[in-house]
């Protein structure tokens, strides 16, 4: 018997884990790898949101890297949560904190107050499932 209580995994930490390991994880590696190879059937996603395309062809080599890394961040971050490991926590919080960041700027550069606003409200509640007692006792490990 452990002298440490067992922790249950709570339900937002599934949630966190479908986020990154399915959603932000596969978008940062395709959208990295349509970058690095223009001209494939993986174009088509920018027709999603060609802004971001705008955004990021510019950059060249640099925005493949970004979204490569943040892709790895993003899937390192789900492992580590789905194992209650405090990094993994600290990890996720602060790519939802940076997202903040960009989408308040993104906000004031593109004057787009709807789409943006409505994303910090998304991070914003999912920082406040991050925050709770169930969740942070989860990563106390």
């Amino acid at each position: 018997m452990s002298i440490f209580p067992v922790v249950k995994r709570p339900p937002p930490i599934v949630i966190f884990v479908l986020v990154f390991l399915f959603f932000a994880t596969a978008m940062a590696w395709v959208t990295g790898i349509s970058l690095a190879l223009p001209g494939t059937f993986l174009d088509a996603i920018w027709k999603m949101n060609p802004d971001a395309y705008n955004g990021f062809a510019p950059m060249g080599a640099a925005a493949i890297i970004l979204l490569l890394l943040l892709g790895a961040c993003t899937f390192a971050a789900a492992l580590g949560m789905l194992r209650g490991r405090k990094w993994a926590w600290w990890l996720t919080v602060s790519v939802f904190v940076l997202n903040i960041l960009g989408d308040v700027a993104d906000m004031f550069v593109h004057h787009d107050y709807l789409k943006r606003g409505f994303g910090v409200l998304i991070v914003l509640f999912f920082l406040f499932l991050l925050s709770r007692p169930s969740v942070k006792a989860f990563f106390r490990k």
